[in-house]
């Protein structure tokens, strides 16, 4: 399950949330006949798929290719993983604020969702920097040891290797800190699945709107509405806080898209 939410003002604004049991129920994405994203929070804010807003998003920010692929497959993965997904998997602080119900407490210190984001993504720079500190150490020790040929070159290689291995799972830490932020403008305050289904597109009552980033909800009121333009405001917000994370993980390790 994926979520989105914003505290725009006073009133926190919804982007949207994605219901799927296999990653890859995200892959299907398409305009439906009114010219709008049918509805996949997950895969326009999370994801790889049609809209890919997280791997953009990464893109944008000067990732490499295969390290937005990588950011925003782990993003997507944390609605599923064992570890991290929400119903039925009862890791539901990564996806609803399960410390409060109130709407003051959304996207604050003490929202679990924003909890999460902090440890991942503190986890995921500590990752990614110890891991270029191995890869420098191995490497001044291998030119000190070792004379210049092919048993030089392949201890090079696979020093190379295993900081490609490390950086990964900083990757992977990475998206999942976001993934959990991008919730708290999914989910606002909302804490249950009954509370989750009854936000209803206003043109047709018998239809969900959360995962639907066409529409925004005003969380103190209840209100949905759908804005004149493809997106609403849920998801420029998430959209936002996604790139100033993206940006603040590139300055924290001195990231270079080329090494």
């Amino acid at each position: 399950m994926k979520k989105i939410t914003k505290l725009i003002g006073s009133s926190l604004v919804l982007i949207g949330i994605v219901f799927s049991a296999t990653p890859g129920a995200f892959a299907a994405k398409s305009n439906d006949s009114t010219g709008n994203v049918t509805p996949q929070w997950g895969v326009s804010v999370h994801g790889t798929g049609f809209v890919k807003g997280t791997y953009n998003w990464a893109i944008a920010r000067q990732f490499n290719e295969a390290n937005a692929q990588s950011i925003a497959a782990a993003d997507v993965a944390t609605d599923t993983s064992l570890y991290t997904g929400g119903y039925p998997l009862s890791h539901d602080e990564y996806h609803f604020n399960m410390n409060s119900s109130s709407l003051s407490a959304v996207g604050t210190s003490s929202d679990s969702r924003v909890q999460k984001s902090s440890e991942y993504f503190s986890l995921a720079v500590n990752k990614y920097n110890k891991a270029n500190t191995d890869y420098a150490n191995v490497v001044a020790y291998i030119n000190q040891t070792y004379p210049s040929g092919a048993s030089k070159d392949a201890a090079l290689q696979t020093a190379r290797n295993d900081r490609a291995t490390a950086r990964l799972k900083a990757l992977n830490d990475l998206g999942t800190a976001l993934h959990a932020w991008q919730d708290v403008f999914a989910h606002g305050n909302v804490q249950t699945m009954t509370q989750h289904n009854s936000y209803k597109a206003p043109e047709d009552p018998s239809t969900s709107i959360i995962d639907d980033p066409n529409y925004d909800i005003n969380w103190s009121t209840g209100t949905v509405t759908k804005p004149g333009y493809e997106f609403g405001s849920r998801y420029n917000a998430t959209k936002s806080k996604t790139i100033s994370m993206l940006d603040l993980f590139k300055s924290s390790v001195g990231y270079n898209p080329n090494d």
